[in-house]
């Protein structure tokens, strides 16, 4: 065995057994101490007059300071074309140890006596974009989470919505008015997907010049913005995205959560979502009335709905009053709820929606159109 650097060289001489003869012979190589790093392994057996090369690439944790417990954690941002790392919480005398093969990660944490817990990062190394599989501990115990380069920063548009891409991946369109003062906003990482109930984490570092939600903070004011990532083919049924704001403001850090973004996916294409979709008639037509419909996502199936509709100049408001009529333990669905409008002259109209439960309010354009003249026939 040979050191250089993090490059570690083994040559093994294997005899004896026939050509056609396959077997697995096992060996322990002392590598004594090793720093905090990624270190690639050779491994050369030499059988006869041939030589069978195997490599692989294994990191031990570097010291960190930080808040302890019972997780491993990516650090983001997980891009590319940068070194991926992890946070793992260790309650062992050794140092946690990773190793990576393909998409999969396993890290190796419990080794040595106990002593007391501490933090370490494992530096993966450049992983190619994809989702990666991360086990720890026992079979069974693990978490997933993605490496990819974020779109840019896009506009507002009211809502955040998923839209399906070629190769079963789903695209999220979320944004958020985050209550801040000059924030400049990091590149998000979804740092964990969960399977039941089917959850993706995402993390996105924010500086600030200070923190709004904390007691005695001066008022903020909310300001939009809007990400692009990439998540893993949806499966049928209800998703939650939450969205983690790791808030760096003078000097400290901490995290608040953006509300929630839930939303019901079939065949690969989102039914409804938490952010209500406005569904209106073809077209319409002055003279005609006007038929307003809105999807949205409820949590139960109970719910019952009333609607109110106030017209003031090219202002329609449709108040949507709910209440609970049903066993808490429904499934979340898809409910649409309607309004009719009296006919209206033709022009621009601008729809606000409000929900009472939610005190969520919508606000989309209308156009009202003259109808079309047709011809008299000609016999």
């Amino acid at each position: 065995m040979s050191t250089v650097g993090t490059n570690i060289t083994v040559t093994r001489t294997l005899s004896g057994g026939a050509a056609t003869d396959v077997s697995c012979v096992d060996d322990t190589i002392d590598l004594g101490y090793l720093g905090a790093g990624r270190f690639n392994v050779t491994w050369d057996d030499n059988v006869g007059l041939t030589t069978r090369r195997a490599t692989f690439t294994f990191s031990v944790g570097a010291p960190a300071t930080g808040y302890t417990g019972d997780f491993v954690d990516v650090v983001p941002p997980a891009l590319p074309d940068r070194p991926v790392r992890l946070e793992v919480d260790s309650c062992f005398t050794n140092p946690a140890v990773a190793y990576a093969s393909g998409n999969d990660i396993y890290v190796s944490e419990y080794q040595g006596p106990k002593t007391s817990c501490r933090l370490s990062v494992l530096d993966l190394g450049v992983l190619p974009a994809g989702t990666y599989n991360v086990t720890w501990g026992v079979p069974g115990v693990g978490v997933r989470f993605m490496v990819q380069q974020p779109g840019p920063t896009s506009p507002c548009t009211g809502r955040s919505t998923i839209t399906p891409m070629p190769g079963g991946a789903a695209r999220l369109h979320f944004e958020d008015p985050y209550p801040g003062y000059t924030p400049t906003f990091g590149l998000p990482t979804v740092t964990q997907i969960d399977d039941w109930p089917s959850m993706f984490t995402v993390v996105q570092p924010v500086a600030d010049t200070a923190k709004s939600f904390v007691p005695g903070a001066p008022p903020s004011s909310p300001i939009c913005h809007a990400e692009e990532l990439n998540l893993e083919p949806l499966s049928d049924g209800y998703h939650q995205v939450w969205w983690w704001y790791h808030v760096n403001a003078g000097g400290s850090e901490s995290y608040t959560n953006a509300f929630p973004f839930s939303f019901l996916s079939q065949n690969g294409t989102v039914q409804c979502s938490s952010d209500p979709g406005v569904l209106l008639t073809p077209s319409a037509v002055e003279g005609a009335p006007v038929k307003l419909a809105v999807n949205f996502l409820y949590l139960y199936l109970g719910w019952q709905w009333t609607t109110a509709v106030h017209v003031e100049g090219h202002t329609i408001t449709v108040d949507i009053g709910t209440f609970f009529e049903g066993p808490s333990d429904s499934l979340p669905s898809c409910q649409t709820y309607q309004a009719n409008v009296a006919p209206l002259p033709a022009g621009e109209y601008t729809v606000v929606w409000r929900f009472d439960r939610d005190r969520q309010i919508i606000t989309t354009p209308l156009t009202i159109v003259k109808p079309t003249r047709q011809r008299a026939a000609h016999h």
